[in-house]
């Protein structure tokens, strides 16, 4: 029997076959780029390869189809790597304190030379315990230029039994040189049904609010879980009701609203996010009510757009994604959003 991994890894099939594939044939390259947006399983397939690098019950070239002495493995979304999750070697990568199993985090300032110097100094020698040193590099992007230029030469020339590891959600900001050195696997956003699925089975949300939580999420299964276990959903409904009466507001409850708002700028472009779904919401309403997002502020969507054309909603819909534009470009945020809201209750 498998022991299920205690890192999701949702919706990632593609990335599961190359690196399986990989693994039977023994043909595993000693540098891999792992690409894609945050929150979508990188890391915990980095994490899944190791142990599958280095299980003690099952190593590189045997599958986890093959019976063992507690029968056929059962299925699990990480199947396709054969690793048992119970060895020594398994629970010691999964608690990252594997000695072979080593992470490069960045720094405030980013990867700095001094931490590749510290990992040239480790792979000079050969591994302790494993079959094969890993070596895990988060935000590989944010490598600075001599940290870089470090890691290059390691690539150019890996040491035996050494597999290096880079995430990145960036890519266009890694040296190319590096880029060209590495096998890149891309990853791409899990599809809002899965995370839907995952956060009914796991996090005990209504299908309603699952499924308000996956389209929020953009393809970012941690976006969804971390959107959870915050008061983003009693928020947004909140701001969804206040949006849905402002037509009924006098103006200095509106100009007090986004004051209120625009208080917290890191919190703001989530406002706008809201926004842009309950104006969505608000067309779709009028057309396919079944495919709203925010189902369950179903009443909220309804009285908020029962008497404002279609036309009109878009033309909101483009002042919400200009008023995120200016943001960028550190305009007032309280100006642009009394504005907005203005625009908005002017029924």
């Amino acid at each position: 029997m498998t022991v299920p991994s205690p890192f999701p890894i949702v919706g990632q099939e593609r990335p599961l076959r190359i690196l399986s594939a990989h693994l039977l044939r023994e043909t595993i390259p000693q540098a891999l780029l792992f690409t894609g947006i945050p929150g979508i399983g990188k890391a915990a397939v980095a994490t899944r390869f190791a142990q599958a690098c280095n299980c003690d019950v099952r190593g590189p070239g045997q599958s986890m189809a093959e019976e063992t002495a507690s029968g056929p493995a059962e299925p699990s979304p990480e199947a396709e790597l054969p690793a048992c999750g119970r060895c020594k070697s398994c629970r010691q990568i999964a608690a990252d304190s594997h000695p072979d199993w080593i992470r490069i985090r960045p720094e405030r300032s980013g990867i700095r030379i001094g931490q590749v110097r510290e990992l040239l100094r480790i792979i000079a020698l050969r591994p302790y315990a494993a079959r094969y040193r890993i070596v895990l590099l988060h935000d590989a992007h944010r490598l600075n230029p001599s940290a870089g230029n470090a890691l290059l030469k390691a690539l150019e020339e890996p040491p035996s039994n050494t597999i290096f590891i880079l995430l990145t959600d960036h890519l266009s900001e890694l040296l190319p040189t590096i880029v060209s050195r590495c096998q890149r696997i891309p990853f791409h956003p899990i599809a809002g049904s899965l995370i839907r699925r995952h956060l009914m089975e796991n996090g005990g949300c209504s299908r309603d609010q699952a499924a308000s939580l996956a389209a929020a999420a953009g393809g970012s299964l941690s976006r969804a879980e971390e959107l959870l276990a915050s008061d983003w959903c009693d928020d947004r409904a909140r701001l969804i009701k206040e949006l849905s009466h402002l037509q009924d507001r006098a103006p200095e409850y509106v100009l007090a609203l986004a004051e209120h708002l625009s208080g917290d700028r890191e919190r703001l472009a989530e406002v706008y996010s809201v926004m842009e779904s309950w104006l969505r919401d608000s067309m779709v309403w009028k057309l396919a009510p079944e495919k709203i997002i925010n189902k369950d502020l179903t009443d909220s969507i309804q009285y908020g757009s029962q008497e404002v054309a279609v036309s009109s909603l878009m033309e909101r819909f483009r002042a919400v994604q200009a008023a995120q534009r200016y943001m960028q470009h550190n305009v007032n945020a309280r100006l642009t959003l009394e504005e907005l809201l203005l625009r908005i209750g002017d029924s």
